[in-house]
């Protein structure tokens, strides 16, 4: 046998290894040619012997890489994409407030509890359907918005004729006569033309240049306000309340969640005429009466100016871009608590009533509830005012948000004037209609005190 054949057999074999595929070279044990994690080799590529031989750099597939990386930002999209995907989040974001508050003013329409909204509409439904009270309310908003009743003071109205601008939209109807607005009209006098121009120039400015809604409350809604029904010497007091929720769910309509609030409240001052530290039997029922509800509040929150002030007009505005149907629904359920506060402390104070024989039987709490008729409120969205009121069913005790009279506009002088003496008509029938109803039916007084208290004013 020759021993040799098998060495020169071998020293015969392609170091390549030829073509057989059974045997591929191994990689040596002094290159390291393994890829890259998720880079595997694929059949009829180079051999890592073939590929280390060009040393050149290959850029192509990092930048490949980097492009389809690129390729698939909103910004890179494209054009055979369909445009609401690209955009989808631009479109939520500007429909996004109004769609919640649509859904919002839906669920409280909707709910097991509801709230129904609806507009004030003609003379007709209004004598059919509201009460007293209320349609004389709205026949003065309507008389002074359509010129049948003046609305600024005869005084004024020598320096709004030099005015070149406020002279040419205020004629000679829109003035008081000389001596004063007439019976059942605010008395008071109308503010200068400068401070209302004022007003005007704010909103303006506010609105071209998109300001906040801390800025439209301190700079345009207070101000307003605070011109309307100055707090010296008045029984009511503006009370700033944009963070305060309802103090007990108990208040709520079924279902709702306690996130609606308003932003500002005309609250009653029950030691007016004397002062915060003079006690009234007005304060002293009211600090009696407070201490058996939730949070020791006469109102139904727990934010103390309203704690001890009992509310009377509830505001809430919105920004020029905000919705009026979130601004109707933070309104109806804010209402609809308030209600039921009422009708738990007029219960309350029924129960009190029973110890006195020598008092006649009192109505029971929807009757006296139904004696008011009707809680008052304002919503705006951005320079526009609007009028709103709550009634509720006394079979039911169910709420409804009436919503949609034109209350004026910070747009222009003679819309702010409107604003102000619509403003000072709500203070009139707060004063001579709501506080006396509030000192008989929810405080117990007797008639006589709260005739008092109210010939005081």
């Amino acid at each position: 046998m020759d021993h040799n054949r098998v060495p020169r057999w071998l020293r015969a074999v392609p170091d390549d290894g030829g073509g057989s595929a059974r045997k591929r070279a191994r990689p040596s044990d002094g290159v390291d040619v393994r890829l890259p994690a998720g880079k595997r080799r694929r059949i009829g590529f180079p051999e890592p012997a073939a590929a280390q031989e060009d040393q050149t750099p290959r850029p192509r597939r990092p930048f490949r890489r980097a492009a389809a990386e690129r390729s698939v930002s909103p910004a890179n999209l494209p054009s055979s994409i369909p445009s609401h995907v690209s955009s989808s989040n631009t479109s939520s974001e500007a429909s996004g407030s109004d769609a919640s508050a649509g859904n919002k003013r839906q669920k409280m329409q909707l709910g097991p509890d509801p709230v129904m909204v609806e507009p004030f509409g003609g003379l007709a439904t209004r004598a059919r359907l509201l009460p007293k009270a209320l349609n004389a309310l709205l026949l003065d908003f309507d008389l002074a918005r359509y010129g049948g009743l003046p609305f600024i003071s005869h005084s004024r109205r020598d320096e709004i004729r030099r005015s070149r601008l406020a002279g040419r939209s205020i004629h000679d109807h829109h003035f008081m006569p000389d001596d004063g607005g007439g019976a059942g009209q605010p008395q008071a006098e109308s503010p200068s033309l400068e401070d209302v121009t004022r007003i005007v120039q704010t909103a303006h400015e506010y609105t071209a240049l998109g300001y906040n809604e801390h800025a439209w409350k301190s700079g345009v809604h207070f101000p307003l306000l605070r011109l309307a029904i100055p707090d010296q010497n008045s029984l009511l007091k503006i009370v700033q309340c944009t963070t305060e929720r309802i103090s007990s769910k108990q208040f709520l309509p079924e279902g709702m969640p306690n996130d609606e609030m308003v932003d500002f409240c005309l609250a009653i001052d029950p030691h007016w005429p004397l002062g915060r530290t003079s006690p009234t039997p007005a304060s002293k029922a009211v600090d009696e009466l407070r201490l058996s509800q939730p949070g020791n509040s006469i109102s139904h929150t727990t934010y103390q100016p309203l704690a001890r002030y009992p509310i009377a007009l509830s505001i809430t505005t919105k920004l020029p871009q905000g919705s009026s149907e979130d601004a109707e629904a933070q309104l109806g359920v804010w209402q609809t608590a308030q209600w039921r506060m009422l009708e738990a402390m007029v219960v309350c104070s029924q129960g009190s009533d029973a110890g006195h024989a020598a008092r006649p039987a009192a109505a029971g709490p929807s009757a006296r509830l139904g004696e008011l008729g009707f809680l008052p409120g304002i919503y705006t969205v951005g320079n526009l005012w609007r009028f709103a009121a709550t009634t509720r069913d006394q079979q039911s005790g169910r709420t409804t948000l009436w919503t949609e009279s034109d209350f004026g506009s910070t747009t222009n002088v003679l819309g702010v004037y409107r604003i102000i003496w619509g403003l000072r008509r709500l203070e009139k029938f707060l004063t001579e209609i709501y506080w006396p109803w509030f000192q008989k039916c929810v405080l117990g007084m007797e008639e006589s005190d709260a005739e008092e208290a109210s010939r005081s004013h």
